[in-house]
């Protein structure tokens, strides 16, 4: 009898513990619900700073005017009402919380500012560190080869992450932006965290792929096993953080080309003094996709082909994304001037009333959609392309521009 009292005592006292230090802690740290997680009742995400309370009476709340002044509005934080606050700011010497939707709430005794706790803030970076992960995945697995498979992931980076200057000029090894965490949660990264991040994600597909260093070049990149065969990737250079379309200058290539400076329409730089053990990437079967950057002055990716255009010959080519068959996408009535990013810009002369005009347009790269910009029945004597902006100048001297 007393060792049954005994073994029921111990039994008791581990399921006293264990509840008291397990499910309560857990549900106090991370609390999910809806698909959001919640922190002392209201939904949070990576945005909230903290929250605030009117303690014992209302408070005003002030808006931001045009000039830019804080100014108190008809709205107030009633007593005992707590709101979610974003940001901390100060107008001149007075500090602010700021509630999201241009509201602002001053700082006083009557205002109880709490931080939002690490446990809460980890909890959502792992949520939307999954969800991340989970999103790309989905739409990987939906390819049917694992170069599609890669391709995919390849632009799904490119599109999610801009890269993180501020940490290239002041480098700090503990830094979010040299992880995968940094490139998929706050979507912003170095090469290092681009190359987790692609790892991780391609290991989810079952596609191998290894972080490859250079100490001279400062940078990583991935090597990747696609089909049996390894290759470069590169998806921190291929990146053009909006500035222009994703490129595909380092999207599987072989060492040697990977070694070169290719040069053409455009330098496609080497990489050199890296370390990747005894794996070695021999196959140039895509070195095309990359190879287009050199050879063409425009290349513009839309759905499944690289468009490309000979402005002597007036014609758009299409190239399949493999790099592998290019035909004739459409010839191009009138003459190419030039080609901006994803459109063709194209002049023709066309008969009015039997006046001849100089009709300038643009054109999709792919050939699909053309645009009137202009025409004129002047002689023009210069066309010139900058920042965006075509300048046409006719013969009497009159300056006409175009946005594109």
């Amino acid at each position: 009898m007393k060792k049954f009292w005994l073994m029921f005592s111990l039994v008791t006292a581990f399921v006293l513990v264990f509840a008291f230090y397990g499910k309560p802690a857990e549900a106090a740290g991370c609390i999910i619900k809806n698909n959001q997680v919640l922190w002392d009742g209201k939904a949070v995400s990576l945005k909230v700073k903290g929250n605030a309370v009117a303690l014992k009476k209302q408070e005003a709340l002030y808006t931001k005017g045009a000039n830019g002044k804080l100014l108190k509005s008809k709205s107030y934080l009633k007593k005992g009402s707590k709101r979610l606050v974003y940001a901390k700011v100060k107008a001149g010497t007075v500090n602010y919380y700021f509630l999201g939707s241009n509201r602002y709430l001053k700082a006083s005794s009557n205002i109880k500012y709490k931080s939002l706790p690490t446990e809460i803030k980890k909890c959502v970076e792992k949520k939307v560190y999954n969800d991340t992960i989970t999103k790309i995945v989905k739409g990987a697995k939906a390819k049917k080869t694992q170069f599609e498979k890669v391709l995919y992931v390849h632009d799904a980076l490119a599109n999610h992450i801009t890269y993180d200057w501020a940490e290239l000029k002041n480098p700090n090894a503990y830094s979010l932006s040299h992880k995968a965490l940094g490139a998929l949660v706050y979507q912003k990264a170095v090469c290092d965290g681009y190359t987790e991040a692609m790892n991780v994600i391609l290991s989810k597909l079952h596609i191998e792929s290894k972080m490859v260093t250079s100490v001279p070049m400062n940078h990583a990149w991935n090597l990747v096993k696609v089909d049996g065969q390894y290759y470069h990737v590169d998806v921190t250079w291929d990146d053009q953080d909006g500035r222009m379309p994703t490129v595909y200058m380092y999207f599987l290539v072989s060492d040697k080309e990977f070694k070169k400076t290719r040069k053409g329409f455009y330098t496609i730089a080497p990489h050199y003094s890296w370390y990747a053990g005894k794996t070695k990437a021999v196959s140039e079967k895509y070195a095309n996709i990359s190879n287009l950057y050199t050879k063409n002055k425009s290349v513009y990716r839309d759905g499944n082909y690289f468009y490309t255009v000979d402005e002597a010959k007036n014609t758009i080519y299409k190239t399949t994304l493999d790099g592998r068959k290019t035909t004739v996408a459409s010839k191009i009535d009138g003459n190419i001037f030039c080609a901006v990013n994803s459109w063709i810009i194209v002049m023709e002369t066309k008969y009015i009333n039997d006046q001849p005009y100089l009709v300038i347009s643009k054109i999709k790269q792919n050939g699909k959609e053309k645009y009137e910009l202009a025409k004129t029945n002047s002689y023009y004597r210069k066309i010139e392309y900058a920042n965006n902006t075509l300048t046409l100048t006719t013969a009497e001297g009159k300056t006409l521009k175009f946005t594109l």
